[in-house]
């Protein structure tokens, strides 16, 4: 069979990845491998007081992450990680903070990951996608973020947060029922992480109205509000 007996047979097909994305993976990894030798050096520094706070209060009575939420006194709820993080971790590996710093850095670089997933998402271009993702992979801002082992709360909810958000944008496109439900898990996740990230559905709202796509999303008025309150219900 001849070349173009093949195209026409459906049998030849264009590749699946075209030279600009595999230039956009090599640049990902490499970015990533920046941001982890950026950060490498955290891995020598030891705990801070809200470190041991934490890990003393997951080993003593990992409940009351929970429960102290509903008392006279309420702090923060958040079971996921001043509970179950801190106590696997500290159990697992006592005062080697080297693995805690790990733990960060990875959630960093995951978190950059999805930074740019989000950007193209909103339908960012590339290069600018690519650029956001540098500037956020290599911010002085994340410092303390990344250093302060009891900020993995943040980095934990931040990762489940742009995890949400990416889901969500697509049930809005596309209405498959997955992407609804594992929006709203992430965001279940997240919320059990650190209390900031309730912000999710007002993200989705605004993407909906606001973006350049907004036209044809809003004839998919029910779409929007089955996720919505499905968030603001949680």
């Amino acid at each position: 069979m001849t070349a173009p007996e093949k195209k026409k047979s459906g049998i030849a097909r264009p590749p699946l990845v075209g030279p600009s994305e595999r230039l956009t993976v090599v640049y990902l990894v490499l970015l990533s491998a920046a941001a982890v030798f950026c950060f490498l050096p955290l891995l020598k520094y030891f705990f801070a007081q809200d470190d041991f706070i934490l890990m003393n209060t997951a080993l003593r009575d990992g409940l009351r992450s929970v429960t102290d939420f509903f008392s006279q006194t309420p702090g923060h709820f958040r079971p996921l990680t001043k509970g179950v993080y801190f106590g696997v971790m500290y159990r697992n590996f006592g005062l080697n903070p080297v693995p805690f710093h790990a733990v960060s850095i990875i959630l960093h670089v995951v978190n950059m990951f999805l930074f740019f997933l989000l950007m193209r998402r909103v339908r960012v271009s590339v290069s600018s996608a690519l650029v956001s993702s540098t500037l956020f992979a290599l911010s002085v801002a994340f410092f303390h973020v990344v250093a302060w082992i009891s900020c993995v709360q943040q980095l934990l909810g931040q990762c489940f947060m742009l995890a949400a958000v990416i889901w969500g944008i697509d049930y809005i496109r596309s209405g498959v029922a997955r992407d609804k439900w594992l929006s709203v898990a992430a965001y279940i996740l997240a919320l059990l992480c650190v209390e900031q990230t309730f912000g999710v559905p007002v993200i989705l709202l605004l993407y909906a109205y606001l973006s350049p796509g907004a036209e044809r999303a809003r004839p998919a008025l029910r779409k929007i509000v089955d996720l919505l309150s499905m968030h603001l219900g949680i």
